[in-house]
């Protein structure tokens, strides 16, 4: 009878300890979603509010300041991107396209201009607040 209380007690254990992780590892896939759900968008850079440590993005539909040249990063839901600059006639123009990865607070990019790992520092519905790596 201790035996079976024993490996019942044991089973238990190892459940809860299997089911914490299994659960764990849900909670950082709801929390990648929730990222990108929220980053997948056009960004604009605010200079004004960057510094050389990190980089504040703002959607396009936030109401940003006029200002010449700013550049833009499109990130799509499916792992692509492109960045975007104003062209000769102040027209935006894709310069370069590649792809962008996040994993926990760690944002991958992979498009020419904006590569680099980058530790996100605040993601709202209208910020995107990136540290350099």
């Amino acid at each position: 009878m201790r035996r079976v209380i024993a490996i019942l007690g044991c089973c238990a254990v190892l459940g809860l300890a299997a089911f914490g992780y299994y659960g764990l590892q849900t909670k950082k896939a709801e929390a990648n979603m929730t990222n990108e759900n929220l980053i997948a968008r056009v960004w604009v850079e605010i200079r004004e509010d960057s510094t050389d440590e990190k980089l504040v993005l703002r959607p396009t539909d936030y109401p940003i300041p006029p200002a010449r040249g700013r550049r833009q990063l499109e990130l799509t839901e499916i792992g692509q991107g492109q960045a975007l600059e104003a062209g000769p006639a102040d027209k935006l123009e894709t310069v370069s396209h590649g792809g962008w990865s996040i994993e926990d607070q760690t944002l991958l990019l992979n498009i020419e201009g904006w590569e680099g790992t980058y530790e996100i520092e605040d993601l709202q519905d209208d910020i995107l607040v990136l540290r350099k790596r």
